[in-house]
């Protein structure tokens, strides 16, 4: 026997997504090693732990691993939400959605994205813009989105999320140049770096030297036409850019 359920244990009807439980009398006792560990709720279900749901004619639906959601603020982001607008545009080749850390909100909806050949030059803002147009604000890409030229996956085709997660969090970023930006079009609360340049209202644009990034990365909100500043504050732009990444690098990751 199977049911999607709710948080409060409450069974969903079609088309409600919920974790999949089962209950059958053929049940494993546990796992190897672990057999102390009890495999069920007190009324004997099985909590898969996948996210999924039920059609008409009760046909299941997976729709993610609840280990795999994103955990922002006080809410749960399903990145295979944000992963099938993504693909809806048509200059998205692959894409993937991870959550990166962050020390005031847990972590942030992050998306890689492979654009079709021909198509290498579009912004990270493009896609970025794409899918916040078609999401709920609730699960927009606050964390931004990072152009490469291949996604991590094993040999099945299955996403190596661990892997590029660290890759992203590890990126090694150079500043390129500096701007001079006017804090109400281009300083947003959504980036740590405007957060803390907010007083001296400058702004780094970076390109990642990681080997799957072999891109240059503009933020969304610096896609915009800006001026150049003089040599002097490009200098003091950099350093203050290099002090800050020096300081949030030295701070603990949150808790899991």
């Amino acid at each position: 026997m199977v049911q999607v359920i709710d948080k409060s244990g409450k069974p969903l009807g079609p088309g409600q997504c919920g974790e999949l439980v089962l209950r059958s009398p053929g049940l494993m006792c546990g796992y190897w090693g672990r057999l102390d560990e009890p495999v069920t709720d007190a009324n004997g279900w099985y909590r898969t732990g996948d996210v999924c749901y039920y059609d008409e004619d009760e046909w299941l639906y997976l729709v993610e691993r609840l280990s795999e959601f994103i955990h922002c603020r006080d809410r749960k982001v399903p990145p295979a939400a944000i992963e099938a607008v993504l693909f809806s545009c048509a200059q998205v080749q692959d894409c993937a959605v991870v959550g990166l850390p962050d020390p005031e909100v847990g972590q942030l909806p992050h998306a890689v994205v492979v654009p079709i050949p021909g198509c290498d030059d579009l912004a990270p803002c493009h896609f970025q813009q794409f899918a916040d147009a078609k999401l709920p604000r609730s699960l927009r890409l606050e964390g931004g989105v990072t152009v490469v030229g291949k996604i991590p996956r094993n040999k099945l085709g299955k996403l190596d999320a661990v892997l590029l997660r660290q890759l992203q969090v590890g990126a090694r970023w150079t500043p390129v140049w500096a701007v001079l930006v006017t804090p109400e079009q281009f300083i947003t609360d959504q980036c740590a770096v405007c957060r803390a340049a907010r007083a001296t209202m400058t702004h780094i644009m970076w390109e990642c030297n990681d080997a799957i990034a072999e891109t240059n990365i503009l933020t969304p909100h610096l896609a915009r036409a800006v001026r150049k500043t003089d040599k002097d504050a490009q200098k003091a732009a950099a350093q203050f850019a290099l002090q800050e990444i020096t300081r949030q690098q030295s701070r603990p990751a949150p808790p899991s």
